[in-house]
């Protein structure tokens, strides 16, 4: 209907290193994902206005965005070392303390919820905001530069969050 648009987008990524590299010799990372590359990921949301006569039009945006099992380092968690034969061999890696690095984020969805209130002129309007309303928890990267200062960095994803906001047009 002119009332309701639905949006979605859909991306599959098979990402992973050859095996072999152009003369024959083995890789390090062979058969490993990219770093940051879920194989599948999807996101849906419907644009819903309910009209308010003269005075304008109400809005309900609900959102949801999930993204694939993936990896935030190429060596896809393990250390590797020569194996004497050529080759690479592959251990869990871990910290001094023998802890393992979590290095690898389990499938995720966030679902988001945006209502509102747009003036027939368009001229202000209001809204709130829900964030991650359903507070998953997530992670968008780890361990990219505190590593060099010998640091476990972490970068979380947004907790759930509400917002707030209104405009005016002149």
């Amino acid at each position: 209907t002119d009332n309701i648009r639905l949006l979605g987008t859909y991306a599959y990524t098979h990402s992973e290193y050859d095996d072999e590299d152009d003369n024959g010799n083995p890789l390090q990372f062979a058969g490993n994902s990219f770093r940051i590359s879920p194989e599948h990921s999807f996101s849906l949301a419907a644009d819903i206005t309910i009209p308010a006569g003269e005075r304008g039009d109400f809005s309900i945006v609900p959102s949801y965005v999930w993204k694939d099992h993936h990896y935030f380092e190429d060596d896809n968690g393990y250390d590797y070392a020569a194996d004497g034969a050529g080759g690479f061999a592959r251990v869990r890696e871990s910290y001094p303390d023998g802890t393992f690095v979590e290095e690898e984020q389990d499938a995720y969805g966030v679902a988001n919820l945006r209502l509102g209130f747009d003036s027939a002129d368009d001229a202000w309007g209001v809204y709130v905001l829900g964030e991650n309303i359903f507070d998953e928890e997530y992670l968008i990267d780890v361990g990219n530069t505190g590593g060099a200062f010998g640091l476990h960095t972490i970068i979380r994803g947004k907790p759930q969050m509400l917002k707030a906001g209104a405009y005016i047009k002149f």
